[in-house]
């Protein structure tokens, strides 16, 4: 077998504030990294993710000081790199650092520029930027227009002239740490961190504006109907990938994994409360953001959610006036081109990175030495992760150290049914009841297989599938705030027609045996072109983009028979949002909910 003489490897960097510490005033900020080459559901995870460095202050740390050790071992690693051995032949492995992610405060200091709230403050294009008074202040806004992207070289030139000078050139105020990286280029290198900047920084504000009773005079406030509005929002039951459940508008301090749920799925609750306009305006924002966190996107994709992203932009000015057009909103116009040079949003998002400094705070126990306490155990935690994969002793030493390396969850019963199929929870042997019997019949006959005398099955509560994916039936009662057994499932006669349905059961008829066919029970569901979404008034110059807007949404307008199916046809869990008033239904966005 042929082995290259030369590998190389990317990092993703991570220089970003974490929450200041309980019963202490210090604050950590901590250096982090990834590697790009791992999978993606490995990649951010925190047993993958290198620890750099660390700094704790009660002040902001000093950018040269934290980052120069690290930045200068990357630039070793990308020009020198390291000898290993790989199946017994020596190979050189470089690394060069692929895309640093950080808000836009750290971004300013890494990139060696002035802050978002400055003259020329965006850090990918020269928008100057405008400041317009806001209640007794001021704030800079950037009104819609065609942007000139900055390049490297320019910002290298820019940034020698601020030298030269001891004068800000547009905005760069002198050479930026980043720029002895080889092959690092300092503006494409940069992405905008969709996690700061859509959902904490757009969504927060639109909420902001739409309940904030400082806005009571204005069009948009719906304020005096949040009650109606957290009537259908707490009424929803989201599936198990998302990690939390609807809260309350009141407080509207809102984690981004909150709002991220939000902006994709619950905008349509807001149907006869919130203005039309102001609604369609939204839901602008949540196509470009399904399109541009799936899985796989199309150039067409691309160019559709920069276009709708445009518009919402122009249509922020138009609707709630410049003053609102802040720094994320302008931001927006650049989510495309980084879609263009990284992929998916999902792939150059700092969720992954969070995560990890969640961690990192826990490890701390005291409001004295928080550094030494932190590094002390993330050492002890990473060397006992290498101990468990080297233990080589007794069962019960090497039972002892997964313990220890392991988070204390309690695992679930599985148990394998095919190399795609596994069955969750312990199985109960029933007989069927004559209406089940019938209904799974036509599939046994198709299956040629007969139901034993006592007419007895195995009934599962919920099952694995072959992406991991864990489908619940309404038979399992143990779930009562969530909703998993909502799903689409394929036609057989028409695999390209998508079907809507509740599981109702999984069986494994007859029981115990190899020829067991593997059912769900399903019933299926009515649906039609979302009518709440249909029935909104869009304005005259982008009406042409409603079936656009409005077609990742359905309405479920009754129930059809139900029917058995091979629980190898389900598709995917959708988002039922069934209150009250309505009875949506959605798909899932791909990766969004799975890299937490």
């Amino acid at each position: 077998m042929f082995f290259a003489s030369e590998y190389n490897v990317s990092f993703a960097l991570n220089f970003d504030g974490a929450p200041k510490f309980k019963s202490s005033s210090v604050q950590v900020w901590p250096i982090q990294l990834y590697l790009n080459e791992l999978p993606p559901h490995v990649r951010g995870s925190r047993q993958h993710m290198f620890l750099a460095g660390i700094w704790c202050s009660v002040k902001k740390p000093p950018t040269c000081a934290c980052l120069a050790p690290i930045l200068e071992e990357l630039e070793d690693l990308a020009t020198n790199g390291v000898k290993v051995t790989v199946r017994g032949e020596e190979v050189t492995c470089k690394a060069r650092l692929l895309f640093t992610l950080a808000d836009l405060p750290a971004k300013a200091s890494l990139t060696n520029m002035i802050q978002f709230n400055g003259k020329f403050g965006c850090p990918t294009c020269k928008h100057e930027g405008k400041q317009v008074s806001i209640g007794r202040g001021s704030t800079r806004a950037y009104g819609y227009q065609p942007v000139t992207l900055r390049s490297h070289s320019q910002h290298t030139k820019y940034a020698m002239e601020a030298e030269a000078t001891s004068q800000v050139v547009y905005g760069v105020k002198g050479k930026s740490i980043l720029h002895n990286l080889p092959e690092f280029d300092i503006i494409n290198n940069n992405p905008v961190d969709y996690m700061h900047c859509v959902l904490l920084g757009v969504v927060r504000t639109l909420l902001s504006l739409w309940f904030d009773s400082k806005n009571h005079k204005e069009p948009w406030y719906i304020g005096r109907r949040i009650s109606e509005a957290e009537s259908r929002l707490l009424g929803v039951k989201p599936p198990d990938v998302v990690t939390r459940v609807p809260k309350s508008f009141r407080g509207r301090g809102w984690k981004a994994t909150e709002c991220r749920t939000f902006l994709l799925y619950y905008l349509p609750l807001l149907h006869g409360i919130l203005p039309d306009k102001y609604l369609v305006h939204a839901l602008l924002l949540s196509k470009a953001m399904r399109l541009l966190l799936a899985d796989e996107i199309s150039q067409a994709d691309i160019e559709i959610a920069d276009n709708l992203l445009g518009l919402y932009w122009r249509l922020t000015e138009d609707y709630y006036g410049l003053k609102h057009c802040k720094v994320n909103v302008h931001l927006l116009g650049h989510l495309s081109h980084y879609v263009k040079l990284f992929g998916p949003l999902w792939t150059h998002s700092a969720f992954a990175f969070e995560d990890a400094i969640g961690g990192l705070v826990k490890k701390s126990h005291g409001t004295h030495d928080i550094a030494n306490q932190i590094v002390t155990s993330f050492i002890l935690q990473w060397r006992l992760h290498v101990q468990r994969k080297l233990t080589q002793g007794p069962l019960i030493l090497k039972s002892f150290v997964d313990q220890l390396d392991t988070k204390s969850r309690s695992t679930q019963r599985c148990t394998q049914l095919s190399q795609s199929l596994a069955g969750v929870g312990v199985a109960k042997t029933i007989s069927l009841d004559m209406e089940d019997e019938s209904i799974l019949k036509p599939l046994l006959e198709k299956n040629s297989v007969v139901i034993n005398a006592y007419g007895t099955v195995k009934l599962w509560p919920k099952m694995i599938l072959q992406d991991k994916v864990t489908i619940y039936s309404q038979a399992s009662k143990r779930v009562t705030k969530r909703n998993s057994y909502t799903v689409t499932f394929v036609d057989p006669e028409r695999p390209t027609c998508v079907r809507y349905g509740r599981v109702q059961k999984f069986v494994c008829c007859p029981p115990d045996t190899p020829d067991s066919v593997n059912a769900a029970i399903v019933q299926e569901l009515k649906v039609h072109r979302c009518m709440e979404l249909e029935a909104l008034c869009f304005p005259s110059d982008i009406r042409c983009l409603s079936e656009l807007v409005c077609c990742d949404f359905v309405s479920v307008v009754g129930e059809l028979s139900k029917l058995a199916i091979p629980v190898e046809h389900i598709m995917a869990k959708c988002f039922d949002i069934s209150t009250v008033n309505m009875c949506v239904i959605t798909q899932m966005v791909c990766h969004s909910e799975v890299l937490k």
